[in-house]
């Protein structure tokens, strides 16, 4: 008799990164290119039954990526990793020597080096003495030091366009766990101190999902939304997902900087079979009432590069203007943003 999958699993099949890669080709506009922005797999990842048990959020740096790998290191201490830890992983570009290396090291590529595709790691831990992120590749054994490598700050911050943590939703950083943390730390006698302990202790306290159900094209949709707290920075962090039936329709996580007074779409993504019928719109609205709900005073809608192609680009600027947002075009990294549309709130 087969096992019954726990909430909190990832489904079957992303045990097999040909499987994942392949699959999540296939969620973007060009799903015949020989490569996947880490997105996608996110994106698989959540469009499954139990989507809204994970959460993503972006890393912008080394330092932000070593701190959360060294906190990781510290949940699996106390037994707590895979789906119920936090994961990071780091999307790059691969050049000739690295699928050959027998090291496996990211060396910086020399000129004559043919740029081969974007890839998609998964940070393993941080090696203090030669400042180095210890990566688990896809590749088989074969590849590396048994399938393992190893990418230096430089070649971090020249190749690596993205770094991700990717972590349970139901449980880890949230309101109903910073309460319980403060309880634990209140009744050891260390409040406010910068003792990781309650939090360690804390990150299994469970986070309800709020729910409703509305008409949506004359038919009944769940909107199920979880409150966080952002890993790196405790930024108050808002996921909410449509589905229709056990069918995903949407999701959408925004970010509130309420120093900034900002609230920014980290997430905001419709799958392609259901665009056009005003779940978009729809998430929108949710968002923005959202961010007045948090105090901020600006909503921001990034385009990213991987929603970025030829006819993404121009739905996406298209789709901003007519909900009222100002846009602008600009690049950056980590995440890799092309644009940001703007708006403000009343």
């Amino acid at each position: 008799m087969q096992r019954k999958r726990l909430p909190w699993e990832p489904p079957e099949n992303f045990s097999d990164p040909l499987e994942v890669w392949t699959a999540a080709r296939q969620l973007s506009d060009e799903p015949e290119a020989q490569w996947c922005f880490p997105e996608f797999t996110h994106r698989l990842l959540i469009g499954a039954e139990n989507g809204l048990d994970f959460a993503y959020e972006d890393l912008g740096s080394w330092d932000q990526a070593i701190s959360v790998l060294l906190f990781s290191g510290l949940l699996r201490q106390r037994g707590i990793f895979g789906s119920l830890g936090v994961n990071v992983g780091l999307g790059l570009e691969t050049f000739d020597a690295v699928l050959r290396s027998r090291t496996g090291r990211f060396n910086l590529p020399e000129t004559w080096e043919r740029f081969r595709g974007r890839h998609v790691v998964a940070a393993d831990s941080w090696h203090d003495r030669r400042d180095e992120i210890v990566i688990a590749n896809s590749w088989g054994r074969g590849w590396g030091d048994h399938g393992y490598g190893y990418i230096s700050r430089a070649y971090f911050e020249a190749h690596v366009d993205a770094a991700t943590a990717v972590r349970p939703a139901w449980v880890g950083p949230s309101p109903v766990m910073d309460r319980a943390k403060k309880e634990i730390a209140w009744k050891r006698g260390i409040p406010n101190s910068a003792d990781l302990t309650p939090i360690l202790d804390a990150w299994m306290t469970p986070n309800p999902i709020k729910a409703k159900i509305v008409q949506l094209l004359g038919r009944q949709h769940d909107v199920r939304r979880r409150m966080l707290y952002t890993v790196w920075d405790a930024m108050p962090f808002d996921i909410v997902e449509i589905r229709e039936g056990a069918e995903f329709r949407g999701r959408l996580h925004i970010v509130h900087d309420r120093r900034q007074a900002v609230s920014t779409f980290t997430e905001f993504w419709v799958p392609p079979g259901c665009r056009r019928q005003g779940y978009g719109r729809y998430l929108l609205r949710i968002g923005e009432d959202l961010a007045s709900d948090a105090g901020t005073t600006q909503v921001r809608l990034p385009l990213r590069e991987a929603d970025a192609s030829a006819v993404g680009r121009s739905r996406a600027e298209a789709f901003a203007t007519a909900c009222n947002y100002m846009w602008a075009w600009g690049s950056s990294r980590r995440p890799n943003i092309v644009g940001i549309g703007a708006k403000h709130l009343n």
